[in-house]
């Protein structure tokens, strides 16, 4: 059986073994960044299936004009079965007055068109540019 859990609900530890089994192995290379990190998150929300963490976002907002989703990761052996488009239409249920959610991924295809496939367009569409400054 499926289920979503927010903030408090969730498990750090699980949401470690889920970065891992995802490969996002250079995120547990500071636990304490990554512990610090998702406690001073707004949002979060995971999936589980029976028990298990299979399913991750965690976001930035305001809660009214900006959402910056900082991670959305699916345990390999749940992807492409609808659980990161579950996470992402969940989000737009529960902050609906919300007017830019943004994100920031790696440029690969498969990301491109899942994030497409979901209502997402890339920001240069509207005429407009995104800045990075990365340490």
């Amino acid at each position: 059986m499926q289920r979503f859990k927010m903030n408090d609900e969730i498990n750090f530890d699980e949401v470690v073994d889920l970065y891992k089994m995802a490969g996002w192995q250079e995120y547990c290379k500071n636990l304490e960044n990554l512990r610090f990190s998702f406690n001073n998150s707004q949002v979060k929300l995971a999936v589980y299936q029976d028990h298990h963490c299979v399913g991750f976002l965690r976001a930035l907002t305001d809660y009214t004009s900006i959402f910056l989703i900082q991670d959305l990761l699916v345990h390999p052996l749940y992807q492409n079965r609808g659980i990161g488009s579950q996470l992402l239409a969940k989000i737009d249920e529960m902050y609906p007055r919300i007017r830019q959610k943004q994100l920031l991924c790696d440029a690969v295809m498969e990301l491109k068109k899942f994030y497409e496939k979901n209502g997402y367009v890339e920001v240069g569409s509207y005429n407009m540019c995104s800045y990075i400054k990365l340490k």
